[in-house]
């Protein structure tokens, strides 16, 4: 298991750990494995407020999306929340004739996130990234500290926000496809790195309201994506779960299952698993609607 690190008392200096989540040999459940210094941290880390806002897997990798300040004077975090899903035949099309993202087909996962701006932080946003596209800029970067001493069209395409030391960041072997082998950069690079604000994905917003959208979940029903996200100011409840009410914080991660019939709803200490709609259950349109479900409304207007 990979860890995202957090700022309590007993937690390590290291940005993300890796856990082992049973015995194994001489490690015993929940034992900290040794990792490369790509994922170290060092007392810096304090200095720049990393949020851990999603982690998902694919392909044998694991990856972690976290905002973070760009140091101690700032103090703004701009990322909400954040989801992966596939995108549908109907949205697939769409991304792909935009001309925007490259080829996307309804299996390729897409990550959403919903973020506020810089200029005007009483608005957000939410954007799509195709994994394809993230995995290619990484490779990228990575490719440039392997063979170019870091330059990307003439200029430095990475910094080291964790370390003061003066050494290379990247070294210049001249092997082009050693970022192919090693995606991850640990075996080969110093220290953690950031890539330049020049080289990052860009994105039309997909929805963009005068408010913040603090949530985000998508699925796919009949081809098509359906995404859901928090809009207004104020949050208005349209159904409670039967169960202990305990004040809890809900945690800003949403998951579903398999079959994308429930959704596991996180706090500190519990984890409820609820239907995602039960619009079968109302008997007349009125009763439906009045339930303030968006994901009824939808049924309803599919007939």
């Amino acid at each position: 298991s990979q860890v995202g690190k957090g700022y309590g008392s007993h937690d390590s200096t290291k940005l993300i750990s890796t856990r082992i989540l049973q015995d194994y040999g001489d490690w015993v459940v929940f034992d900290s494995i040794i990792e490369a210094s790509a994922v170290q941290a060092n007392p810096f880390l304090l200095r720049y407020l990393h949020d851990f806002r999603f982690a998902f897997k694919d392909g044998g990798f694991v990856y972690f999306l976290f905002s973070r300040t760009l140091g101690v004077q700032d103090t703004k975090n701009f990322t909400f929340a954040a989801y992966v899903a596939t995108p549908g035949q109907v949205l697939a099309q769409n991304m792909t004739r935009s001309g925007e993202y490259g080829p996307v087909s309804a299996s390729d996962k897409v990550l959403f996130v919903a973020f506020s701006s810089d200029e005007d932080p009483s608005t957000s946003a939410v954007c799509m990234y195709p994994l394809h596209a993230i995995n290619q800029r990484l490779v990228e970067i990575i490719g440039a500290c392997y063979s170019n001493n870091g330059i990307i069209n003439g200029k430095p395409a990475v910094y080291s926000p964790y370390s003061s030391k003066s050494e290379e960041l990247c070294s210049s072997s001249n092997q082009k496809d050693m970022a192919l082998k090693y995606k991850c950069g640990a075996e080969f690079l110093p220290s953690p790195l950031a890539s330049k604000a020049e080289l990052a994905l860009t994105s039309e917003p997909l929805l963009d309201r005068k408010c913040h959208m603090t949530a985000v979940a998508v699925a796919v029903e009949m081809e098509h994506a359906v995404l859901k996200v928090h809009l207004a100011a104020v949050p208005d409840v349209y159904g409670r779960e039967p169960a202990e009410i305990t004040g809890d914080k809900v945690n800003k991660n949403l998951l579903f299952d398999p079959q994308l019939q429930h959704l596991y709803i996180t706090t500190e200490k519990k984890i409820t698993k609820v239907p995602v709609q039960a619009c079968h259950l109302k008997t007349d349109c009125h009763s439906c609607v009045s339930m303030k479900d968006p994901y009824c409304g939808w049924c309803v207007l599919e007939g």
